[in-house]
């Protein structure tokens, strides 16, 4: 999978995983921070999950994936 389908993934977890709107902005902040060093990661997998929670905190947040 490519990160623009992990992020896709995530977005669409993000309903399931967060069902209550009120939670969303504290998730979203938190998946946040954590973010940046996954994505700069040398480890392939750190790279995926990052791109995956990408999409759930944007998701969260309320933009659209392509």
């Amino acid at each position: 999978m490519t990160g623009h389908d992990l992020s896709k993934e995530g977005a669409a977890m993000a309903p399931i995983l967060f069902p209550d709107t009120a939670k969303h902005a504290a998730a979203r902040v938190r998946l946040s921070k954590r973010l940046r060093p996954l994505l700069n990661s040398p480890d392939q997998r750190e790279r995926d999950i990052g791109f995956f929670l990408f999409g759930l905190a944007e998701a969260l947040r309320g933009t659209r994936h392509a």
